[in-house]
C-alpha cells in the first residue's frame, strides 16, 4: 500500500465519530464478530502476548457501539485473544459509532499505519461489503479511497478461493501466501492440492512449483499421479525453461522428448492427408509432379520408417498377453 493511500485512510479515519476517547471494557463484553475477516496467525499472537505481559495494553482496543449496546471489535483481535487467555478483567476501548459499511470499511483503515492485512483479508472485507452490504464495486472503491480495479481484483480472490482452502486459513492450516498459489487453480482441484501441501509439509516456493505442475496437467489421471508423488515432480520441474512451452509431468526428459515429437508427427500427417485429398497427384500439373517427386519419395521412405518404430512403441507398451 503506497504512502499516499495510507494518508487518505487516515483521514477518513479522522472524520469517524467516536463516541468515548477510553472506556475500560470486560473482555467478554466484546464481540468478535468481525474476526472471520481475520487470519489466525499464531507467531503473531505470540508476540503480542510477550508485549502484553511485559508491558499491558498499550494501545486501546477499537470497537464500534451497536444499537443493542454491545461493542463489536474493529481492531485489536489479537490482543482481545491474549488478555482474555490471561484473564484481564479490563481493557482499554476506544468507542465508535459506525454504519456497517463504515464499520467494514473502518478494519482496513485502522490496519494501514501498521502491517496492513493480507490480500485475503482485505478480499473478505470487499466480499462483505460487495454481496453482505449490497454496494456496487465503484461505491466500495470511493468508500475506500482504492481504484475500482483493485476492488475487483480483491473480489475475485475471495470468490475464487474454495470455501475449504478458507477454512483452513483462518485456522491456521493454510498460509496467505499458500492461498495466493492455490487460487490460480480451478475450485474443484484446490482442496486436492491444499490437502497434499499440509500432508507433505510443502513450503510456499514448492508450492508454487506444484502448482505450475498442476496447471500443465490436462487429463484427471494426470493430475491423480502428481499429487500422489508431488516432491517428485517438483524436483523434475525445478530449473525447467519455460519457453519450451507445456509438457507432460509424468515424463522423463527423454519420454518427453519423444512425446513432442509424436505429437508434431501426428499434427504434420493429419495436415498432409488434409491438402493431399484437396490436390490428389492426378490433378496436378506435370511441372509440379516433376518437381514435387523427388521429395516425395524420401519423405515417404522416412515416414514408413517413423510408422513402423512407432508400432513397436506401441507393441511395447502393451502387456504379454496382448502382443
Amino acid at each position: 500500500m503506497g504512502r499516499k493511500t495510507r494518508w487518505r485512510q487516515l483521514a477518513r479515519l479522522r472524520s469517524l465519530q467516536i463516541v468515548e476517547a477510553h472506556r475500560q471494557v470486560p473482555p467478554d463484553k466484546l464481540d468478535a464478530r468481525y474476526a472471520r475477516l481475520r487470519l489466525s496467525r499464531p507467531e503473531l499472537v505470540a508476540s503480542v502476548r510477550r508485549s502484553v505481559q511485559r508491558e499491558g495494553v498499550l494501545n486501546p482496543l477499537v470497537a464500534n457501539l451497536q444499537p443493542d449496546g454491545t461493542f463489536a471489535l474493529l481492531d485489536g483481535f489479537k490482543r482481545l485473544r491474549v488478555v482474555r487467555e490471561l484473564s484481564h478483567e479490563l481493557v482499554p476501548v476506544r468507542v465508535v459509532q459506525l454504519s456497517e459499511q463504515a464499520a467494514l470499511a473502518a478494519i482496513l483503515t485502522y490496519n494501514a499505519p501498521h502491517s496492513g492485512l493480507s490480500e485475503l483479508e482485505e478480499a473478505w472485507v470487499i466480499r462483505s461489503l460487495v454481496r453482505g452490504c449490497k454496494l456496487k464495486q465503484k461505491q466500495v472503491a470511493e468508500l475506500l479511497g482504492r481504484h475500482k480495479s483493485w476492488v475487483c481484483r480483491r473480489l475475485l480472490l475471495a470468490e475464487r478461493l474454495a470455501d475449504s482452502v478458507q477454512q483452513d486459513m483462518r485456522l491456521g492450516l493454510c498460509s496467505a501466501t499458500t492461498a495466493r498459489e492455490i487460487v490460480r487453480l480451478p475450485r474443484g482441484n484446490q482442496a486436492m492440492l491444499a490437502r497434499v501441501v499440509r500432508e507433505h509439509g510443502l513450503t510456499s516456493r514448492q508450492c508454487a512449483k506444484l502448482v505450475e505442475v498442476c496447471l500443465r496437467c490436462d487429463k484427471l489421471d494426470t493430475l491423480s499421479a502428481v499429487l500422489a508423488d508431488p516432491l517428485r515432480f517438483i524436483d523434475k520441474d525445478t530449473g525447467r525453461d519455460k519457453r519450451k512451452g507445456p509438457r507432460d509431468p509424468r515424463l522423463s526428459k527423454q519420454g518427453e522428448l519423444l512425446r513432442v515429437r509424436i505429437v508434431h508427427l501426428e499434427r504434420a500427417a493429419v495436415q498432409m492427408s488434409q491438402v493431399l485429398r484437396q490436390h490428389p497427384a492426378l490433378s496436378m500439373e506435370a511441372t509440379d509432379l516433376s518437381v514435387l517427386a523427388p521429395l516425395s519419395a524420401p519423405a515417404a521412405t522416412h515416414s514408413r520408417q517413423a510408422a513402423e518404430q512407432l508400432d513397436e512403441l506401441d507393441q511395447a507398451a502393451k502387456p504379454e498377453d496382448e502382443r
